[in-house]
């Protein structure tokens, strides 16, 4: 099973939907003079989010010879550094995301099932005005959604860019960069569910501390707590080792070997600075435990390594010390794949439980991202993006919103030897 409590199910369940099989999308904004983004922080964040930084700005930089710039449009319903940086920015409540895109698909002659509910004229002008540059700037344009999008949003942003002819120039695909891509949430459920019945009596895991952060409704500990042996491969005795019969030290990745592959599929080598301080173990170290031959990291990854690139060449050592010395195997990066649309993908629509005048978004911390850094006081004293905030937990609302509802936008202050300064605090 895997997991990763801030994760990209919602990504890999769009592809899914609208190809009918797990992809991965590469965007190449150094080819697009006009992006669509629809609740995406990709300046900020996301696995490729400093690659996508570095081609969006050379659009921006007019020097040899070039004299425009590309446009970036962005809808969000929260503040963002991408947001910042638009041409074109509207705020969208949470729940109309889904509705606004598909009026914008609607207006790009992509039929989905249903339209989005009834725009404001506002809405309505912008939209108008994106379509059009969309429509000028067929194959040097990009869609992309944000992470935490539904899947038929990521769906609807691959319809938009087939239509505009973006796939095969500005957006391209390949095969997962993950070994097993698939649902976490589910595989998460799947395993509470075996815990539950009584089908697990040996649960390894190794890193992560799902007692801390898997879904509450899903009463992670209470089943932990029915297998009858638990291990626990961690840097931290944290909430899930101290539930577990066996806290195995992990060894950083700063004193461990390793592998790892980057947002385009390209493979590194992740070489140890010193040895483990603490007679840690890696993730290899405890897998290798359980084979007929265990071996070591640094063994376990070189010969992997050794067996996959024989067909290059025999001489593997020059290879090895090459890609130890780059950083990077070169020539790994994923091949293109060939996808389409499938019929039916519109059908799928989002059930929204939000009501009333106000609602509510989460998204990771950029500092301590969702709680896992919290120990580190550093990071809770780095000045949070554009909000400049540090330690404070802070409810970001409209001015118009805080008009409505009587909030003062001003800080109250206080005189003597331990004066200070405050706000008001809001109760949700």
């Amino acid at each position: 099973h895997q997991y990763e409590p801030a994760g990209r199910d919602e990504v890999r369940a769009g592809a899914q939907l609208a190809f009918g099989d797990y992809v991965e999308t590469i965007y190449h904004f150094e080819k697009a003079d006009v992006v669509f983004s629809i609740d995406s922080d990709f300046l900020s964040s996301g696995p490729a989010c400093l690659r996508y930084a570095r081609d969006f700005i050379s659009k921006r930089r007019l020097e040899a010879g070039q004299s425009a710039m590309n446009r970036l449009y962005a809808i969000q319903c929260m503040p963002s550094n991408t947001g910042a940086m638009a041409d074109h920015r509207l705020p969208v409540k949470a729940s109309d995301m889904e509705g606004f895109v598909r009026n914008v698909a609607g207006a790009l002659d992509i039929a989905p099932a249903q339209v989005g509910s009834p725009a404001s004229t506002a809405q309505a002008n912008w939209i108008t005005s994106l379509v059009r540059d969309l429509r000028a700037h067929r194959g040097a344009s990009i869609v992309i959604a944000g992470e935490q999008q539904p899947a038929v949003v990521h769906a609807l942003a691959h319809a938009m860019n087939q239509s505009l002819g973006n796939i095969g120039k500005t957006v391209t695909y390949t095969d997962p960069v993950e070994a097993v891509p698939l649902n976490q949430l589910e595989s998460l459920r799947q395993l509470v569910q075996s815990m539950d019945d009584g089908q697990v009596e040996l649960l390894v895991m190794l890193g992560g501390n799902p007692v801390y952060d898997a879904p509450g409704d899903l009463h992670f500990a209470e089943s932990l707590g029915k297998v009858k042996t638990r291990a626990h491969l961690s840097l931290y005795d944290d909430e899930t080792s101290a539930l577990c019969s066996w806290h195995i030290p992990e060894a950083h990745f700063l004193e461990s070997w390793g592998d790892a592959r980057s947002f385009d599929g390209t493979a590194s080598i992740i070489q140890p600075l010193i040895a483990p301080l603490y007679d840690g173990k890696s993730a290899h170290d405890l897998l290798a435990a359980f084979t007929d031959e265990p071996a070591n990291s640094y063994d376990i990854v070189r010969a992997y390594w050794q067996h996959t690139l024989t067909d290059r060449t025999p001489d593997f050592e020059s290879i090895w010390h090459r890609a130890l010395h780059d950083g990077l195997i070169r020539d790994t990066a994923s091949k293109e794949k060939v996808v389409s649309m499938r019929s039916g993908w519109a059908s799928q629509t989002t059930t929204s439980n939000m009501a009333g005048p106000l609602e509510i978004v989460f998204r990771p911390d950029p500092a301590v991202f969702d709680g896992r850094f919290a120990n580190n006081a550093w990071l809770q004293e780095l000045p949070k993006p554009l909000t400049k905030l540090t330690w404070d937990n802070a409810a970001m609302i409209s001015p118009a919103t805080a008009k409505r509802y009587g909030f003062n936008n001003g800080l109250t202050d206080s005189g003597g030897e331990h004066g200070g300064s405050g706000a008001e605090i809001v109760e949700l």
